[in-house]
């Protein structure tokens, strides 16, 4: 099982042969993977382009051992981005080619100028415009009905819950926020002291703090 695990791989391999009614099959075999690929790509495409140049040939992959994305998309391309009539490889390599096929994001036609093209981008920002002062309206608006229902109902109001938060957020917050504050002058402290030890203006690290 070890010496079966451990049989190395084959170099990429393109073999040619045309069959008695002239029909020609390119078969590969060997590792297209790219690490197989890093120094044989350019003399393997072109091999390939000479082999399918001229003559709608038959492809056969199944003794391709390993394969990858840049093996596929060398082959892909050779192939015009379309599969030959007559294709055979192994069942785990389909994934790649499937993923070439799909249709990929179309790129956007240059648009031509038109005379009332200024027009409609004025009248969307005139329009954007509009409905940003409407909204800042709307705010000013609902701020001043609601100070007017305060000012007209003031005992209504849960001015027991505000002075309780504010008191929660603020006085009883006093302690980690001098601890928080202490910190931070200590990492600052030190990090201006390393920087101006440097130009020899350590005198002014009192200032800092």
């Amino acid at each position: 099982m070890q010496h079966s695990a451990l049989k190395p791989v084959r170099d990429p391999d393109v073999q040619a042969t045309v069959a008695g009614d002239g029909v020609r099959t390119i078969r590969l075999s060997g590792a297209w993977d790219i690490r197989a690929l890093e120094s044989r790509a350019r003399a393997l495409q072109a091999t390939l382009e000479d082999a399918a140049r001229g003559s709608d040939a038959s492809w056969n992959l199944s003794q391709v051992e390993r394969l990858d994305h840049i093996g596929a998309l060398m082959l892909w391309r050779i192939w015009g981005k379309r599969r030959p009539r007559e294709l055979e490889l192994r069942r785990e390599h389909e994934i790649f080619f499937t993923a070439l096929e799909a249709p990929g994001e179309t790129l956007p036609m240059e648009r031509r100028f038109h005379p009332l093209d200024p027009v409609l981008v004025l009248g969307s920002l005139a329009l954007t415009l509009a409905e940003h002062s409407l909204a800042i309206v709307q705010l000013f608006g609902q701020l001043l009905i609601d100070a007017v229902a305060v000012a007209r109902q003031p005992l209504l109001r849960p001015w027991r819950e505000f002075s309780a938060g504010i008191y929660t957020i603020g006085a009883q917050a006093l302690g980690i926020t001098a601890m928080v504050g202490f910190l931070i002058g200590v990492v600052l402290s030190y990090l201006s002291a390393e920087q101006l030890r440097l130009v020899g203006a350590d005198t002014f690290i009192v200032n800092i703090l």
